[in-house]
């Protein structure tokens, strides 16, 4: 189903539930990354050549796609979330 049509279709409560529901069981690219990590840290652990080497982790092996400090805001994310609200409450006339 193409995103325009899932808009038009999905009301802004069910975007709701499922914005909680992914908060409580994250899914998607970034928690395939955490898995990702934790197998690549324990096959460095499990192959390190002396107990001296330090111990990997895997948030030592996470990529790094986050924003600068000054450039993150609460206040944008917050908008996004009333926009995206907004946009469903118009467009499919229930909530």
């Amino acid at each position: 189903m193409p995103v325009w049509e899932m808009l038009e279709r999905m009301p802004s409560s069910e975007l709701s539930e499922w914005l909680a529901y992914e908060m409580e069981n994250p899914f998607g690219p970034e928690i395939d990354n955490w898995n990702s990590a934790n197998i690549a840290a324990t096959l460095l652990n499990v192959n390190r050549s002396k107990r001296s080497d330090p111990i990997a982790k895997a948030s030592d092996l996470m990529p790094s796609y986050k924003p600068k400090e000054d450039e993150y805001s609460e206040d944008r994310d917050i908008a996004k979330v009333q926009g995206i609200t907004a946009f469903y409450e118009k467009h499919n006339g229930n909530d």
